[in-house]
């Protein structure tokens, strides 16, 4: 892959399949970094886990209206459709892939790789440099709030 072209980071959602996508690419020299979205918050007691920062992450992207986002229909509607609610500590989490079967929607795995992309974002937050971090590591959540 000619350089331009190349991404800079892959973050899979290591859960699942995912642990053998990320080794796969590892595998064929692509920087594939395993995000473990059920881990703790990178930024502290706000989240009840990963998951829930990096589509609050997401959500505050979309709310700085300064993005531009691809007309992708099925994207938006399942970005749309996953909701979240407060855990019994007050924290902030997204519900689980059942509460949308019930209602007849199909897991969001769009809008799940789509929030991925923001996991960047988390580490950078947390280290300083993203360029400090060596994307052949897994992304691990074990720092204590910086807030």
């Amino acid at each position: 892959t000619p350089p331009a072209r190349r991404p800079s980071e892959i973050c899979v959602d290591v859960i699942g399949i995912g642990a053998g996508v990320t080794d796969r690419l590892a595998e064929l020299g692509l920087p594939a970094r395993g995000v473990n979205v059920s881990e703790s918050p990178a930024m502290g007691a706000r989240y009840t886990n990963l998951k829930a920062e990096l589509y609050f992450l997401c959500r505050e992207w979309f709310e700085t209206r300064g993005c531009n986002l691809a007309k992708d229909k099925a994207l938006g509607k399942e970005l749309c459709a996953v909701d979240y609610d407060f855990s019994s500590s007050g924290r902030i989490q997204i519900k689980n892939k059942k509460s949308l079967a019930a209602k007849g929607q199909r897991s969001p795995d769009l809008a799940e790789a789509f929030v991925l992309t923001f996991a960047g974002t988390a580490i950078s937050a947390t280290h300083g440099s993203k360029g400090a971090i060596s994307w052949k590591t897994p992304l691990k959540r074990v720092l204590k709030s910086l807030v």
